[in-house]
């Protein structure tokens, strides 16, 4: 799932419950959900890179403005047993484990 949780529409630990819960059924024992989505709060978020995310929510593209790690980890949390999230300068990387 790379580079989608951040073009969805709604708070982070929303959409990524929904979206996490609707994949989570497909995966098989063992099954791993992995992606990655650009985050804007609750990080340092550089000013030209928070200037094109805002030109980028504005049009419709991004829908990201309140997107936390914080969010984004308790979503993880709430569909699998274990995760892994790591940030990369704006971008959290992450994983979800189905046991």
């Amino acid at each position: 799932m790379k580079h989608l949780l951040h073009c969805v529409p709604g708070a982070i630990a929303q959409k990524g419950r929904t979206v996490f819960s609707h994949v989570r059924r497909l995966l098989r024992p063992g099954g791993v959900l992995f992606g990655s989505t650009i985050l804007s709060q609750g990080i340092p978020v550089p000013a030209h890179t928070r200037a094109l995310m805002a030109a980028y929510d504005r049009r419709g593209i991004f829908h990201n403005t309140g997107d936390s790690l914080d969010g984004l980890r308790g979503a993880l949390e709430d569909s699998f047993e274990s995760q892994e999230l790591r940030l990369v300068g704006v971008v959290a990387l992450f994983a979800g484990h189905v046991a």
